[in-house]
């Protein structure tokens, strides 16, 4: 039992990607509880050359997202 108040609940991964010259991000796999399968949504898409950047945000419920991984095409 890990024992911390300020961990968040319900934590979860997101990939996400967006192609050069455009605002929004698209999603590019499910959200998922492990951070790895995020990563490897993330790096399948990038791969595909056709996104400009890419990261991983973890969410919880009571607190706001957080970039925790990034891929930038330079």
């Amino acid at each position: 039992m890990t024992g911390s108040i300020c961990s968040g609940t319900n934590p979860r991964y997101l990939a996400r990607a967006r192609r050069e010259c455009e605002r929004k991000y698209e999603l590019v796999g499910k959200p998922t509880g492990s951070y790895k399968k995020a990563l490897y949504d993330m790096t399948r898409a990038f791969a595909t050359e056709k996104y400009k950047r890419a990261d991983v945000i973890y969410t919880t419920d009571y607190y706001d997202p957080v970039v925790v991984c990034e891929l930038v095409k330079c």
